[in-house]
């Protein structure tokens, strides 16, 4: 990256404020224009045009992190993604990204927001049904679910 993001990690409130807002606005136009060029709404993925709460929340926390930068072009994959698949699944990368696994094909965009991942662990210990809505009802069955031994029999 074009700067050292460890001397510069922390931006105020009101630069963070101003770049999240700017996100916003991007990714929503990204969003409408893909939307609009859809000649099958069938195709549609069903992320909303405007972000929602969680998704705001992160665009916050990457903005503290990045500050400005985030609006280079430095940074227009990441914004991409976000406007093509939401900041969920973004901070799902992040979250899951794991230096010794090459099979991902977007360890690009997480090893760049590796930065933000103390961060944004956080958001998802809080708001976990948000951020991991498809672990939840697997959790919930395997806390209902007493273990069995090989034979059948419970485990405990």
């Amino acid at each position: 990256m074009g700067r050292d993001l460890m001397a510069v990690s922390s931006f105020s409130a009101s630069e963070t404020a101003t770049v999240a807002i700017e996100l916003d606005a991007i990714i929503g136009r990204e969003r409408r224009a893909a939307k609009l060029s859809l000649l099958d709404e069938r195709d549609a993925k069903k992320i909303p045009v405007s972000p929602g709460p969680a998704e705001l929340l992160a665009l916050t926390v990457l903005a503290k992190t990045y500050g400005r930068s985030l609006l280079s072009d430095e940074f227009a994959a990441v914004r991409s993604d976000i406007a093509e698949n939401g900041a969920i699944a973004l901070i799902q990368k992040i979250i899951f990204y794991d230096e010794q696994d090459t099979s991902l094909c977007t360890s690009d965009l997480a090893k760049q927001l590796l930065y933000a991942r103390h961060r944004l662990e956080p958001l998802c210990q809080w708001w976990p049904s948000a951020f991991f809505p498809d672990a939840n009802p697997l959790l919930n069955r395997m806390r209902e679910i007493p273990p069995k031994t090989t034979d059948g029999q419970d485990a405990f």
